[in-house]
């Protein structure tokens, strides 16, 4: 699970070092394909990086260097790896709830939706 708009763009691929998601596949490139997040168009595109064997979007193998939009809700995938990423729109807090109620921010609020420590002495 991650925030899109965070980072400029996320690698996958089977090379560790180098991918923010490693696909451990034999099929799949060592830096396999980009999903890159258009700052003023607000969009996700993902990029196949000359893989030999693909990458999809639902069932569709994306042409090499080709960006192409990824829609909310739609499914990718690398290679002959039979893993499949959705991209997911982030959910909206409701009134109320007091989650995202403005007394917290949304780094607090993701804390305690992963049961991370609220506070760094709940570290020691």
């Amino acid at each position: 699970k991650l925030i899109i708009d965070e980072k400029k763009y996320y690698l996958f691929g089977r090379n560790p070092d180098v991918c923010d998601f490693t696909i451990d596949h034999q099929s799949c490139s060592r830096v396999h394909a980009a999903l890159v997040y258009h700052k003023h168009l607000k969009r996700v595109f993902l990029i196949d990086l000359n893989s030999t064997h693909g990458t999809f979007l639902g069932h569709i193998r994306l042409e090499p260097h080709k960006p192409q939009q990824v829609p909310i809700d739609s499914t990718m995938s690398f290679g002959a790896s039979t893993r499949v990423y959705t991209i997911r729109e982030k959910p909206q807090s409701q009134p109320g709830t007091g989650v995202g109620d403005g007394k917290t921010g949304d780094d607090e609020e993701l804390k305690g939706l992963l049961g991370l420590p609220e506070e760094e002495t709940e570290l020691e």
